[in-house]
C-alpha cells in the first residue's frame, strides 16, 4: 500500500512549499491540490499515473522541482516507452499530467519557466482496431449464452456501446413504441485513495 511522504517545508520560515522540495513529493502534494477540482473518475486517472509511473521514477532520480530539466523527462518517457513498452497514448497522459502539475508550479513562483515548454509530446502510434467476423461473433454469443454477462455483451455487440454506457442504462431510457434506445447516463467502475468506486452521471 501506498503511504504518502511527509512535505518538506522547512525552507521558508512560513513553512511554504518552495522550488528545493523533491519533484516526487511535489507532484504527490499536487494531487491534494486538484483533487477537489476535477472528477472524480478524472482524479483517479491522475493519481494513478502519478503514484504509480511518475513519482517513482523521480523520486529514485532524487530530481527537485526546480532542478527538473527538459532532458530529464525525455529520460522518463524514455524509460517508458523503450524499458517498459508503455504505449504512446498512455505516455501522453503522463505528458498532461506533467505540463499542468507544472503549469500550477509556475503560476505560484515555485519554478521560473515550464520545463515542459521544451519537451516534445510523446507520439502514439495508430491505432488499428480488431473485429470479430460473424462466425467469431456466432461463437461469442453461444459462449456467453445464459451467464449474467448475457446482456452486456449482446449490447456491445449489437449497438456498440461502452461498457459505462451499458452499465448506465435505465428502463425510462428505452422506447419500446419507437424502438430507441436513448444513450444519456454512465456508470463508470474506478479506485481511488486505496479503494474500489462507482460514480453514476449523466
Amino acid at each position: 500500500s501506498y503511504k504518502e511522504p511527509t512535505i518538506p517545508t522547512q525552507s521558508t520560515p512560513s513553512g511554504r512549499l518552495t522550488g528545493s522540495i523533491l519533484f516526487a513529493d511535489y507532484m504527490i502534494h499536487w494531487l491534494s491540490i486538484i483533487k477537489n477540482s476535477v472528477e472524480e473518475d478524472t482524479y483517479a486517472g491522475y493519481e494513478m499515473n502519478v503514484k504509480k509511473r511518475i513519482a517513482p521514477y523521480f523520486r529514485k532520480m532524487g530530481v527537485t522541482l526546480s532542478g527538473l530539466s527538459a532532458l530529464d523527462v525525455e529520460s522518463f518517457y524514455e524509460y517508458c516507452l523503450n524499458e517498459l513498452k508503455i504505449s504512446g497514448s498512455t505516455v501522453q497522459h503522463y505528458h498532461a499530467n506533467l505540463h499542468k502539475a507544472l503549469k500550477y508550479a509556475v503560476k505560484h513562483d515555485l519554478i521560473i519557466a515550464n520545463p515542459m515548454e521544451k519537451v516534445e509530446r510523446p507520439k502514439s502510434h495508430k491505432y488499428q482496431g480488431a473485429f470479430y467476423s460473424a462466425s467469431e461473433l456466432e461463437e461469442l454469443l453461444k459462449a456467453v449464452k445464459g451467464d449474467p454477462v448475457e446482456f452486456a455483451v449482446l449490447m456491445a455487440a449489437f449497438y456498440g456501446l461502452r461498457r459505462s454506457e451499458i452499465f448506465g442504462l435505465r428502463w425510462k431510457s428505452i422506447d419500446f413504441d419507437s424502438n430507441l434506445i436513448m444513450i444519456d447516463h454512465t456508470v463508470v467502475q474506478f479506485h481511488s485513495d486505496g479503494k474500489t468506486k462507482v460514480l453514476p452521471k449523466d
